[in-house]
């Protein structure tokens, strides 16, 4: 993922291999101060979405990608994309 956004969060989504039904992705995101790199699972049945990261982003930019990560899933009937790239402006008074 190139570059950095000045006033929010930019994340990529990659489609990783299912483990035991769970459809998982590769997550960059990229702050104006910092990088992050994780992997998301989205819980086959409830849709429930759990991450594990190099080092925790802010909770605002979780939260933003697990929206996503939940829209996927409500849309899942069509498959789930290989790559998903979004902008999101940080919340008033965020850093990022």
């Amino acid at each position: 993922m190139s570059g950095t956004s000045p006033t929010g969060l930019k994340f990529e989504l990659r489609l990783l291999p299912e483990v035991a039904g769970h459809v998982r992705y590769d997550v960059a995101l990229a702050l104006s101060d910092a990088r992050h790199q994780g992997t998301a699972t989205i819980e086959p049945e409830a849709g429930r979405v759990a991450f594990e990261w190099q080092a925790a982003p802010p909770e605002w930019c979780e939260n933003a990608i697990r929206a996503q990560l939940r829209t996927l899933y409500r849309e899942r009937t069509s498959g789930y994309p290989r790559r998903v790239t979004r902008w999101r402006p940080a919340p008033e008074g965020a850093a990022g």
